[in-house]
């Protein structure tokens, strides 16, 4: 997913604009304050520890940033070919 997200915003990348990084999913590896914006999309239903795992978002976001969490619905999702994948709607 990392390597097509950065084929697919290679321009954003270059121009030092987006950086997509592959870490454990549990803790993001930046420093408080870090960030003017998140956004996540679809990726709620593997956080291990969703309570736990938003808090590190509030501490990587600087104050007054901008955090964007989207997701389809639990009756859309579990249509999905990858529905078996290990993840809870």
């Amino acid at each position: 997913m990392r390597q097509e997200a950065e084929q697919n915003n290679l321009d954003h990348v270059i121009q030092g604009y987006a950086l997509f990084q592959h870490y454990n999913g549990n803790k993001i590896p930046y420093v408080f304050n870090f960030f003017d914006r998140v956004m996540t999309v679809n990726i709620i239903y593997f956080w291990e520890k969703p309570a736990g795992f938003i808090k590190d978002l509030y501490r990587v976001l600087r104050p007054g940033g901008i955090c964007v969490i989207a997701f389809v619905n639990g009756n859309f999702m579990k249509n999905l070919p990858f529905i078996n994948s290990g993840f809870s709607l």
